[in-house]
């Protein structure tokens, strides 16, 4: 049953039940933190870690307000730059 539910929701729905990212998606991302490394001047391999770990807070936020609901809340935003983020949060990179 889980193969023919598979099967459909990837060839009728073109999509995935695993969770996991395709491969365009690490195509994008790359690219991405390829572009935004360049124009920060930082390393690429931090650029890519750090930007994975916000996209993921990110979509762990919104799917914690869809759960619970919205509230009020304060916007806090700081742009203190990739490699000052990345110390204070203890990032751990990959080389």
């Amino acid at each position: 049953k889980k193969r023919e539910n598979g099967d459909r929701i990837r060839e009728v729905e073109n999509g995935s039940t695993t969770g996991g990212a395709s491969g365009e998606t690490t195509v994008v991302y790359k690219r991405l933190a390829e572009l935004l490394a360049n124009k920060r001047k930082s390393p690429y391999n931090t650029t890519l870690a750090w930007m994975r770990c916000h996209i993921s807070f990110a979509l762990m936020k919104s799917t914690i307000s869809c759960i619970r609901g919205s509230r009020v809340r304060r916007r806090r935003h700081t742009d203190m730059g990739i490699a000052t983020e990345v110390a204070e949060s203890n990032l751990i990179i990959n080389p």
